[in-house]
């Protein structure tokens, strides 16, 4: 807890409640370039795009802290290695027929989906959502485009994609579009923001991914070698 001590510190006289989180998962290595690509076909124009899974759509909290703990707490209760995979692009009706958000379906694993059961689960009461949710039923996802031209991909989007088969690695704590915190489910640990944006600490989780999983990180290993979910 020594981390989130550390930063509470920093909240004093911060209006907390105005502050809007959200937890997730940062895509990197094969599946970030290729949604990137992606974007680049769909010609979308845009400051920065971060290819993410949300675990936890964006809510707002009086007791940053309690959350923090809540969620170093739930990580770390995590003994089983989670799988995902990125599966066919969607498109979710939200806007009505001006807009639409085009996505990319996640299918998690058993351990996956109970990690999340667990998150909802312990931060409940804790939180206040932001706005209504989509669908009654949870719909992990990527979103790859929102906006007004999603007719000229829709037949992109009924084109069949090779799965692309992941581990879970480090899930986020995100405030205000920052890293507050990111659990390492290989290294076992709770990382400040610095350390998260370290290429050299994420050298270590993947040198302990391939010790625990006989795997490297890479195209041919994520989409060949794990078992579909």
């Amino acid at each position: 807890m020594g981390r989130i001590q550390e930063v509470s510190k920093k909240l004093s006289g911060e209006n907390i409640t105005k502050n809007k989180y959200h937890i997730g998962i940062r895509l990197r290595g094969f599946s970030r370039r290729f949604l990137k690509e992606k974007r680049n076909f769909f010609d979308v124009e845009e400051e920065r795009y971060v290819p993410h899974i949300t675990l936890i759509r964006p809510f707002h909290t009086k007791n940053e802290k309690e959350v923090s703990e809540i969620f170093e707490k739930t990580c770390s209760e995590q003994k089983e290695p989670m799988k995902f995979n990125l599966g066919d692009f969607d498109i979710f009706d939200l806007f009505g027929d001006e807009e639409k958000v085009v996505y990319i379906k996640v299918n998690s694993d058993k351990n996956m989906n109970l990690f999340v059961d667990s998150l909802e689960k312990n931060l409940e009461n804790k939180i206040r959502y932001e706005g209504e949710k989509i669908s009654k039923k949870r719909i992990l996802h990527v979103t790859a485009y929102i906006g007004k031209d999603y007719k000229k991909i829709i037949d992109f989007t009924n084109e069949k994609n090779s799965a692309i088969y992941q581990y879970l690695l480090r899930t986020y704590l995100l405030k205000n579009k920052k890293i507050l915190f990111e659990y390492d489910f290989f290294l076992k640990d709770l990382l400040s923001r610095e350390e998260a944006l370290d290429k050299k600490i994420f050298k270590k989780t993947i040198e302990e991914f391939t010790r625990k999983t006989g795997l490297t990180s890479g195209k041919i290993n994520f989409m060949n070698l794990i078992q579909n979910p």
